[in-house]
């Protein structure tokens, strides 16, 4: 008996809206009135910042905390002039005594102001060297070995590097087709698209069917 294949239909998340899709996932058991702030941040699992992380791993958790933060703020009433105090939360003392140090600096308007504290923080973990570095890796990421799906989940994740490309959609969908592997350049320039998005969407559906000739000819070359 010939074996059956059951075809998956992808979806493709927009990556633009990441919060919005954060927010829409959280269930309506983080909104009870009965809980406080740092209980429903908490239930969130924000893991607490070391001052001996740097880079990488620094970036990696203001990510996570400014996603929960506006997925909270989407659910409830959390604006952003509590960010910066409640963040002081999720941070261990060597970093605390950072930021107390800096809130010392700061005119009494600013030390709470969620801006000022992302600003301090990409100064002090996230230097200029080390966001030049991720730029270069953007400007010279190439889909490689990679599939579709993650060459543009890093694309989006490198993009905001370079500000200049990242707000205009036609340079973001020229910097893509860029670094796409030249093939499927080649069978995708028939279905002309205007965002990256759709491109990235037409080259899944293209992987999908090469993959799926492979198996047919695996499966062919099994039996015979």
């Amino acid at each position: 008996m010939p074996h059956c294949r059951t075809r998956i239909n992808a979806v493709f998340p927009d990556f633009t809206n990441i919060e919005a899709a954060i927010a829409a996932a959280l269930p309506n058991v983080f909104r009870p009135s009965n809980k406080s702030l740092i209980e429903i941040v908490g239930g969130l699992k924000v893991k607490k910042l070391f001052g001996s992380e740097v880079t990488e791993k620094a970036e990696t958790w203001f990510k996570h905390v400014k996603k929960t933060f506006l997925a909270i703020q989407c659910q409830g009433n959390f604006p952003e002039e509590q960010w910066a105090h409640t963040t002081t939360c999720f941070l261990q003392e060597e970093i605390k005594a950072w930021w107390a140090y800096e809130k010392d600096q700061l005119p009494e308007v600013e030390n709470e102001d969620w801006k000022v504290f992302k600003a301090r923080f990409k100064i002090k973990y996230l230097p200029l060297e080390y966001r030049a570095r991720k730029k270069r890796e953007f400007i010279e990421l190439r889909q490689g070995n990679m599939t579709v799906t993650e060459y543009h989940r890093k694309f989006i994740d490198l993009s905001c590097y370079w500000l200049i490309i990242a707000n205009d959609p036609s340079d973001v969908l020229l910097q893509f087709k860029k670094g796409t592997r030249k093939q499927l350049q080649y069978l995708a320039s028939g279905t002309p698209c205007i965002t990256c998005q759709k491109f990235y969407e037409g080259l899944v559906r293209i992987e999908e069917s090469e993959n799926g000739l492979n198996d047919i000819v695996d499966e062919a070359s099994g039996s015979s």
